[in-house]
């Protein structure tokens, strides 16, 4: 029969693992949620500035007699929410970017 310390050693080597486990478990399962959590938070930043440029741009160009004014700074503005998209990591955004320069000729690497 074992003794007392021999057998508190072993189920304290036992256990280790397993609650290393399970520590391991609960730090990667929180570390996504924060991750989940800042992904959110970063898509509602990107929405939050691209609403808030289109109501700008409603009131400011609604006056506007030709359509070249606001056609050129719909351009600029694409552009300025597609750097914006990819410095936040929007996924959706930088997928349809992804596709689009595949699709170029000079995306395909024939230069």
């Amino acid at each position: 029969m074992p003794r007392n310390d021999e057998v508190d050693e072993r189920i304290l080597d036992e256990g280790e693992p397993v609650a290393a486990e399970k520590s391991g478990t609960a730090e990667i399962s929180t570390a996504k949620k924060l991750e989940n959590e800042q992904e959110s938070r970063r898509e509602e930043r990107f929405l939050w500035i691209l609403g808030v440029v289109i109501l700008l741009d409603i009131m400011l160009l609604k006056d506007v007699e030709n359509w070249s004014l606001p056609l050129v700074v719909l351009v600029l503005e694409m552009v300025g929410a597609v750097v914006l998209a990819s410095r936040y990591k929007i996924r959706p955004v930088q997928e349809f970017i992804d596709k689009l320069v595949a699709s170029l000729p000079m995306g395909k690497g024939g230069g």
